[in-house]
């Protein structure tokens, strides 16, 4: 391995344990031409909402995902991010804890299974959500919506229907 590729992957293994969101920030500006340096960057817990929101503009996929997966990232970026082209990027958008309700609802009416499962296992659901959920034709997300923590309690909030 050469001098540069050794400083290069030094500060790579720097970044990945790097506490100072400004210094995250400072990194994320500078011009690269490898990705794997925001890559790092956006999966960092201590990166900036400002800073995360910048990434999910890439790009690249993986850094999308990173971003998507990210526990700092903010609601604003995660329906941003929801409206992706990129059905890994929406995955990883309904599995993140800080997802708003309005942004899983929208989530839960996408057409591939695997989000709307993703959807059905995310504790912050709101009760239409899990309504809708469970009228789905898929029974891998009905499954997940009746696994769901709160389905007991949604289940007394269903009004039982005339025929």
């Amino acid at each position: 391995m050469g001098v540069f590729a050794k400083a290069y992957q030094s500060q790579l293994e720097s970044l990945e344990k790097e506490t100072n969101p400004k210094i995250l920030d400072y990194w994320a500006r500078r011009p690269s031409g490898y990705p794997k340096r925001n890559y790092i960057i956006a999966q960092n817990p201590h990166t900036s909402k400002k800073t995360l929101h910048k990434l999910s503009k890439s790009c690249i996929t993986s850094i999308r995902v990173a971003v998507a997966m990210n526990p700092n990232t903010s609601r604003r970026t995660l329906h941003k991010l929801s409206k992706d082209n990129d059905t890994e990027v929406k995955i990883f958008v309904a599995r993140n804890p800080n997802t708003s309700r309005k942004t899983l609802h929208y989530l839960a009416k996408y057409a591939i299974t695997d989000v709307r499962v993703q959807v059905a296992k995310n504790n912050n659901i709101s009760f239409r959500t899990w309504n809708l959920l469970l009228n789905n034709w898929d029974y891998r997300v009905i499954t997940a919506a009746l696994k769901h923590p709160k389905s007991q309690d949604y289940a007394k909030r269903i009004k039982p229907s005339k025929f």
